[in-house]
């Protein structure tokens, strides 16, 4: 495997900083190989670049910015974020190495929950039939996403952001978020303890805490929220 370390410890590759100037068109052969490979996954998991971008955590223009004409090649730090919302490696965005990119992580969208009151439980969709989303994450193949309906988790998790549930993680640790049951109704909260509760995490003040009572059941643990600020 190629040593990634190479791509980048300022604004010029370890493996061209030595070389004459006029080797920057390998530099821009390089960055060219890299976006392309950026572009054939983006449109498999149909992310737009800003989104990519965004999720990388390097504001929207950090891709679009690559693609100038006087860019910097990318960076080892910013590639590895990148690939980590692509589901790849940074080598194989760097080198391609190991061929073609390894099939996206991706988990079904089946259907929302309320971040409020317990209500109406979510009905579940088929989950073969189900909008998929990739996730960077590794997680069960039994984990499944909802949509957030409501404010009382918007300090965490904004009406219409997704989250993704583990059902097979039901410990109760404080402080974590979880969706609950209780009959026939869900919510999105999150535990605290001493004395246990149902919290809300919002910037509404209206929304009150709930108690844990012996009908509460646990549905599983959010690991992932995923907000769209396009």
């Amino acid at each position: 495997m190629r040593d990634i370390s190479l791509i980048d410890k300022g604004n010029v590759p370890l493996a061209v900083r030595n070389q004459p100037r006029d080797n920057s068109r390998m530099e821009k052969s390089a960055t060219a190989a890299i976006l392309s490979r950026i572009e054939k996954r983006r449109k498999a998991l149909k992310l737009s670049a800003r989104k990519i971008s965004i999720a990388a955590g390097y504001g929207p223009d950090l891709i679009r910015d690559w693609r100038g004409p006087k860019s910097p090649q990318p960076r080892l730090d910013s590639l590895e974020a990148v690939a980590r919302v692509l589901g790849v490696t940074a080598g194989w965005l760097a080198f391609g190495e190991d061929g073609e990119a390894p099939e996206a992580k991706t988990v079904p969208v089946i259907s929302w929950v309320a971040a409020g009151s317990f209500t109406d439980a979510f009905p579940y969709g088929d989950v073969e039939d189900a909008r998929r989303i990739p996730t960077d994450i590794d997680h069960s193949d039994h984990c499944f996403a909802l949509e957030v309906h409501g404010d009382s988790m918007d300090l965490i998790a904004p009406d219409r952001s997704i989250i993704i549930v583990d059902p097979t993680s039901r410990e109760l640790l404080s402080k974590k978020y979880y969706v609950f049951r209780q009959g026939d109704e869900v919510t999105f909260k999150q535990f605290l303890s001493n004395p246990d509760r149902l919290h809300p995490f919002s910037s509404n003040r209206d929304h009150e805490a709930m108690p844990v009572t012996e009908e509460t059941s646990v549905v599983g643990r959010v690991i992932r929220v995923i907000v769209d600020v396009s």
